[in-house]
């Protein structure tokens, strides 16, 4: 079968945008407050470490315009001088605008700007360090691989990471972006790095040997199901199955087809002990609960109005995502070619 992929909040991604403009470049402009001095200095950003790519004029009244070659690819930049820091996102070859209202600057002119505005206004917001990460999970699980999530991880206050990668959630976080870029957008530069930042948290030395630390098993999953009774995955394990855990769309063309192949996997090896557990992000519980009416196996719902934690604990960028479990509870593979997943599942039956 050939794989199907669905990048979860892929809208603001891979979209064409036609306009007027034949020049390949983005522009920045808008007002700033006279007290932000005559000129400002545009940054650009390489992994964490800023320079500075050029600068641009304000006039009496604050107003300002700046445009600049397309990269290629996203990339956050920020205006900056001893009175302002703006951060802006351009995605492409789009003109955003940066406008003061009240006690903040306003980033307008893309989804991406929305986003990032959300991301500040929350770290802004004076709620606990707790809190604070929660609410930002939620927002990079709506778009993992785009610039703005990127900017979140690598986001400081007061000189200090807001997602540490040394604690173990903050790592899921950074997990689920580093994957999502890693599907998304390999050729990205940004992606090595992420990856290198997500790999180097999980490896911990021991007598010499760097070993993958599995730290937490496999993160607890006890959703609905279409009975609408509690189901966990964990006790799934305790039972010593073996299980398919698989993150999935009901409504994806190619569902039924996968669908089928499971099934023919279920078939094969429900009777030596394998479980399969799928959990559907489809938004539509009503049809949900009709196409999962007939499935032999475990099938819950994780809609919208469930935390995105499942998500960012198995760090699902895109659907289908499959994971097989050993009879101990711990996640053995991650399934990135499902022609694979039946050969797979039998090496651990």
């Amino acid at each position: 079968m050939n794989n199907f992929r669905i990048f979860l909040g892929a809208a603001a991604l891979g979209v064409s945008v036609f306009t007027g403009c034949t020049d390949n470049k983005w522009t920045v402009r808008g007002q700033l407050e006279p007290s932000a001095g005559s000129a400002i200095a545009v940054e650009a950003n390489d992994n964490g470490r800023w320079y500075v790519l050029d600068s641009v004029k304000i006039d009496s009244k604050g107003d300002f315009s700046y445009s600049h070659d397309a990269q290629g690819y996203p990339d956050v930049y920020r205006l900056r001088n001893d009175n302002v820091t703006v951060y802006f996102p351009i995605d492409s070859i789009e003109t955003v605008t940066v406008k003061r209202e009240g006690d903040r600057y306003m980033v307008t002119g893309s989804s991406q700007a929305d986003m990032m505005m959300k991301a500040d206004s929350i770290i802004g917001s004076g709620a606990s360090d707790n809190e604070i990460k929660n609410q930002l999970s939620r927002l990079i699980l709506t778009d993992p691989a785009s610039i703005t999530a990127y900017y979140v991880i690598n986001r400081k206050v007061a000189g200090q990471p807001i997602f540490n990668p040394s604690v173990k959630k903050d790592l899921r976080a950074i997990g689920a972006v580093a994957n999502a870029y890693n599907e998304q957008r390999p050729a990205d530069p940004r992606t090595g790095y992420l990856k290198r930042l997500y790999l180097s948290s999980r490896f911990v030395k021991d007598k010499g040997t760097s070993v993958v630390a599995n730290e937490i098993g496999s993160p607890e999953i006890n959703l609905y199901d279409n009975a609408g009774v509690r189901r966990s995955l964990n006790e799934l394990s305790e039972q010593g199955k073996i299980v398919v855990l698989n993150f999935t769309s009901y409504a994806a063309e190619e569902s039924p087809a996968f669908n089928l192949m499971l099934n023919s996997i279920y078939e094969k090896f429900h009777d030596a002990g394998l479980e399969i557990y799928q959990v559907s992000v489809d938004e539509d519980e009503y049809f949900w609960k009709r196409a999962a009416d007939n499935l032999p196996w475990v099938t819950v719902i994780n809609d919208a109005h469930n935390s995105g934690q499942v998500l960012l604990d198995y760090n699902v960028g895109s659907i289908p995502t499959v994971f097989i479990i050993n009879r101990n509870g711990d996640v053995v593979e991650r399934v990135t070619d499902l022609s694979n997943l039946e050969s797979l599942v039998a090496k651990y039956m």
